[in-house]
């Protein structure tokens, strides 16, 4: 029986040693880059780039942990939340987007800078991890504008159609808004998950704003939706348990919206809607027809940022965690190899975190704030000080041009008055 009793105690730890991951240590985070100026200079000014990341000690090294209790409770700090203003654009289609934008009680050193923040599938400016990178910020002197993806509010659509897992226009038109109420602000661009592909996306596309943009922030997206799609459809790592999930979050939105979405509109198989399990199995009986498109492969291949991202020009950093339920590791050559082939930009991998956790410190309790918040916002100060130092070096360049300029137009018309013949 002592026997029977001691090996049921040693299984018993086992089983929780594996569950926990307590056996796999935090580690500082794999840094993927090309050598060049920026990324020593991000080295020497983000410590946590170098520094171990660690996670809650009892359950923070198992992702799915880390996952679902960001999706169900979100940092502490988000219980600090922000009061913003909220603005309303009409689209051409007819649609009405809505985002918050949110004011700073200091000026940051660097000046008037506006982070531009898509969220992730889903979410809107209310979402608690949202919140808490809001007041992050807000307190480091950065104004934050959040949008409110189509369908994720209580405010009524206008327009028979939601967000989707890749359309830039809504952020767009937020980003020009902005742009329009503050014509001398800097931009940051930064996304999460779903919304982290939508301004990879955005930036690909080279819009005029971009040339105001000091970096992009890519944190805990897939990249490709097409091999997403598939990988979602497995029972492997429970992503198809998280696929369900999150099926019935997109159902709640279509219900939600359903009498102006479906009223009188007789091309969609509502029942197909309703009984689904799947983002796939929606996508097929409404998604497609919405938007018009052939085949689920076309239409989440022309969502992917995987296909366009090189063409973004401006600094970009991006994040992942190896043990994200949501995105196997054969997922991230997609950053790898962008990190890898350019100079002003950075893939940064760490060993926990999950899907958008990143909680650190502590046994059970974590610190307020996320590794993954304190890391953005260690690189942002780092590249919104840089962008300053290089204003006030093309702005003394830009004096010394013109100093330059006006000494020789006085000197030429000095000599041009020489030997000048008098009648």
């Amino acid at each position: 029986m002592e026997v029977f009793f001691g090996a049921a105690v040693l299984v018993l730890c086992y089983v929780f040693l594996r569950l926990l991951n307590l056996s796999n240590g935090p580690a500082p985070p794999t840094l993927y880059y090309r050598p060049s100026d920026l990324n020593e200079f991000l080295l020497q000014t983000v410590p946590l780039l170098t520094l171990r990341y660690t996670p809650p000690v009892l359950w923070g090294r198992n992702g799915h942990l880390q996952s679902i209790i960001h999706s169900l409770f979100g940092p502490s700090r988000s219980k600090e939340s922000r009061t913003g203003e909220c603005f309303s654009v009409q689209l051409e289609d007819g649609s009405t987007l809505t985002y918050t934008l949110y004011d700073t009680s200091k000026p940051h050193p660097a000046g008037d800078i506006t982070i531009v923040v898509c969220p992730g599938f889903g979410s809107s400016n209310r979402s608690k991890y949202i919140q808490a990178f809001v007041s992050l910020v807000s307190d480091h002197g950065y104004k934050v504008a959040v949008l409110d993806h189509l369908g994720t509010t209580d405010n009524p659509l206008t327009a028979r159609r939601i967000f989707t897992y890749g359309e830039t226009g809504e952020f767009g038109a937020m980003v020009d808004d902005v742009m329009r109420e503050n014509t001398t602000t800097r931009l940051i661009v930064v996304g999460f998950s779903m919304g982290a592909n939508i301004v990879c996306k955005y930036m690909a596309e080279g819009r005029p704003h971009n040339r105001r943009v000091i970096c992009c922030v890519s944190a805990g997206q897939g990249y490709d939706a097409v091999r997403g799609s598939n990988v979602l459809m497995e029972w492997t790592g429970f992503r198809r348990a998280y696929n369900f999930a999150m099926a019935q979050g997109l159902k709640t939105i279509l219900q939600r919206h359903s009498y102006v979405l479906f009223r009188g509109n007789s091309d969609f198989n509502l029942s197909a809607i309703q009984s689904a399990t799947s983002l796939q199995e929606i996508d097929l009986a409404y998604t497609l027809q919405a938007g018009g498109y052939s085949s689920l492969h076309s239409y989440y291949r022309h969502c992917s940022c995987k296909f366009t991202m090189h063409k973004i020009t401006v600094p970009t950093l991006l994040v992942n965690a190896l043990d994200d339920p949501l995105i196997p590791e054969d997922m991230l050559d997609v950053p790898y190899n962008y990190a890898m082939s350019r100079d002003n930009a950075m893939f940064v991998l760490t060993r926990h975190g999950g899907h958008l956790g990143f909680y650190s410190g502590g046994l059970i309790i974590p610190d307020s704030e996320t590794w993954l918040h304190r890391l953005l916002l260690q690189y942002l100060d780092a590249m919104s000080t840089l962008a300053l130092d290089q204003s006030k070096v093309k702005a003394s360049t830009d004096s010394l041009l013109s100093s330059s300029s006006a000494f020789e137009n006085l000197s030429l018309c000095a000599s041009s008055s020489v030997g000048t013949p008098v009648d």
